[in-house]
């Protein structure tokens, strides 16, 4: 018999997935609960920071399958039961693996199949593990039997249970219980563990809503709500926390309130608000302002209601429609599997101004939180990025692309799409979503080629090429993560002959250079030991040469604006920050001005764009070695000069010191790879 692959369960009904012997399952449980006890997030969209996940540095305690809900052994076979071959944890091959790094959303199937399973089989654990703590049912009855009755209520309502359980916002809930129940949780504001655990009852309700079926259900009410996910949320004149009891078509009352829910729950009434609904062709999706449970912080994962105005539910909705037509027109194949996958957008209501426009969590499977989207081209975008983020934290769930001692810290990488400086699991996330944001714009040029299009395509191909290719280097990556960056260099290859106007690609390649350089000199710092030896060489008339190929840099706390380049700015149309002299200067033509501004510039030793601008001067005027010096060791340059100024108390030519500095033969593009000491950060 082989073995029995996620993907087998996608038929089975709760009550086979959970009298699977524990044997053949536990492996696979482990693995999803060490993944929503280290859930990370995706930040990012159109924004200039761009995006890339963050994970949590906690990790769940999971000490085996233990003692069953009545006390006894389940650890070996049970009595009477044929023990099958264990869960695979992927069920994929590597030919999948490589067909999903190159965007074959075919393979993505196998994926989205995986996910029932692992649903049912991880809410079963984390009943389990309720189970082994006092007052887990508080004010409502146990977990215990909130899940009896929706594996019950399965058999006779299949579709509205599986659509409930898989809603994404229902993994969220699982991660910020499994964190809790591990103590490993960072809420700051914690409710009782009964309110948390009730959460299941909401599931109940919501399940019964969808069938149709006037049944009475207890249900928590959390600071004066009660919601079920994906239906609605009831909303009481109080901000008290306790307990009642839901019935479609009929009052729900707490304490002397009532709010009265229609059999149409899709109807609003006094204090009913049923969850609305973006629709598009093929494509619908929850805009969720009710759920507890989607909080973008990880201290603060739970989120009052705040149902929306339906002003503002139609401005949602026309931008989300004709997003979905730019999508359809681009690549219908695609727009179809997008359409598919994203069932839940969240406003990202707690956003602060200037920072990221759109997330996703690898334990909210099909949500995305997006702050409100400048135009349809933009939210197209997004949810093309965040699509793909989602398709590669399914992955994530069955199988490791980076080896598991890599997984937290180590190496730290330039991507295109963050400030800081990113681990490899991030970096890797990014150039996943990237080269699929690429393949998005090379999709808009060929059928409507604006300035704007040709820009953003020529500037994320270099971009993602370029880091795609660093981490294939990489020797922490398992097989399957080399064969999911090879499905991804693929894909990149194919778009290598897309051809876009000269003057939009050379405006494309300074960005790309106007991003590297900053981001060197805001993170990069040659040691003391290097920059004291070259100032020595420099002023006593020396080469550089050997002291320069000992120079090994590392990462220091710098931080970029957080705000478009100037360049990719002026190129897009994009917010970005108010240009300084030196850059308007360049971006008007006048060389000769941005030269002598950014040569004032640079005497602030935390000045940055002056370097920049200096560099891409020489890069047009063909000084081939002050180029190479200034765009690829910018930082190496200005900590030498500072140096020098500080010996010697006078000025120092910084063009002639940078062309001594240039290493023979080294790029004239700033390089992704920074050196293996990278990983040494400083404090």
């Amino acid at each position: 018999m082989s073995d029995v692959r996620p993907q087998d369960l996608d038929t089975l009904s709760i009550e086979k997935i959970r009298s699977l012997d524990r044997s053949v399952t536990e492996p696979l449980v482990r693995r999803l609960l060490e993944r929503v006890g280290t859930a990370g997030s995706s930040m990012g969209g159109s924004a200039p920071v761009g995006g890339g996940f963050g994970y949590s540095s906690v990790s769940p305690r999971h000490e085996g399958v233990g003692p069953g809900r009545d006390g006894t052994d389940v650890s070996g076979d049970r009595p009477g039961t044929t023990r099958p071959h264990r869960v695979a944890l992927s069920g994929l091959s590597l030919d999948d693996v490589h067909r999903l790094g190159a965007g074959d959303d075919s393979a993505f199937a196998l994926v989205s199949a995986s996910r029932w399973g692992c649903r049912v089989l991880l809410l079963d654990e984390v009943v389990r593990l309720l189970h082994a703590h006092l007052g887990a049912g508080g004010l409502l009855p146990p977990p215990d039997e909130a899940w009896d009755e929706l594996t019950r209520l399965h058999d006779r309502a299949r579709d509205a249970v599986r659509s409930t359980l898989l809603y994404p916002q229902v993994g969220r809930w699982l991660g910020v219980l499994v964190r809790r129940l591990s103590d490993t949780a960072a809420d700051t504001a914690a409710p009782p563990l009964w309110l948390d655990a009730g959460h299941l009852w909401s599931l109940v309700a919501a399940a019964t809503a969808k069938a149709g079926l006037d049944t009475d259900v207890p249900v928590p009410v959390r600071d004066g709500a009660v919601v079920l996910p994906g239906v609605g949320v009831a909303v009481f004149p109080t901000t008290v926390s306790g307990a009642a009891v839901f019935r479609l078509g009929a009052e729900v009352r707490f304490e002397d309130l009532t709010v009265r829910v229609p059999e149409e729950f899709t109807e609003a009434t006094q204090g009913w608000h049923p969850l609305p609904v973006l629709t598009a062709p093929r494509a619908e999706a929850a805009l969720d302002t009710h759920d507890p449970f989607r909080g973008t912080d990880p201290a603060l994962p739970r989120r009052p209601p705040a149902p929306v105005a339906p002003q503002e539910v139609e401005r949602w909705n026309e931008l989300w429609r004709q997003a979905w037509a730019v999508l359809v027109d681009n690549a219908p194949g695609k727009a179809a599997v997008l359409g598919a996958a994203l069932t839940a957008v969240l406003p990202w209501q707690d956003r602060g101004e200037g920072g990221f426009t759109s997330m996703t969590r690898e334990d909210a499977f099909g949500a995305v939180v997006l702050a409100s989207p400048a135009d349809p081209v933009a939210l197209a975008e997004v949810l093309v990025h965040e699509f793909h983020h989602t398709k590669l934290s399914g992955l994530l769930d069955l199988l490791d692309l980076v080896e598991p001692r890599h997984r937290y810290g180590g190496a730290l990488f330039y991507t295109a799409w963050r400030d800081d400086p990113r681990p490899l699991p991030g970096a890797l996330h990014g150039v996943c979503a990237f080269a699929a944001v690429t393949g998005f714009w090379r999709d808009l040029v060929r059928r409507a080629p604006t300035p704007r299009a040709c820009f953003e395509f020529a500037y994320w191909r270099r971009q993602a090429l370029d880091v795609a290719t660093v981490i294939r280097s990489r020797t922490e990556l398992t097989e399957a993560g080399r064969v999911f960056v090879d499905g991804v260099l693929s894909a990149m290859a194919d778009l290598e002959d897309e051809e876009v106007p000269s003057a939009v690609a050379e405006r494309a390649l300074e960005a790309v250079i106007d991003h590297r350089v900053e981001w060197r000199l805001a993170h990069v710092r040659p040691t003391e030991e290097v920059v004291k030896a070259l100032t020595g060489s420099w002023l006593a008339g020396g080469r550089a040469r050997d002291a320069a190929w000992y120079y090994w840099p590392r990462y220091a706390t710098g931080r970029l604006d957080g705000r478009l380049g100037f360049i990719r700015a002026a190129c897009t149309g994009a917010a970005g920050a108010m240009p300084t002299p030196a850059q308007r200067a360049y971006l008007a033509g006048d060389l000769a001005e941005a030269r002598r501004l950014s040569l004032d510039a640079i005497t602030d030793p935390d000045e940055r764009h002056g370097w920049v601008v200096l560099g891409l001067v020489a890069r047009l005027a063909g000084d081939d070695l002050t180029t190479r010096g200034l765009l690829s060791r910018p930082e190496l340059v200005r900590a030498v000069s500072a140096a020098v100024r500080r010996e010697t108390d006078r000025g120092v030519e910084v063009e002639e010191l940078a062309a001594w500095l240039a290493a023979p033969h080294g790029p004239v593009l700033p390089p992704v790879q920074v050196g293996e000491r990278e990983r040494q950060v400083a404090r």
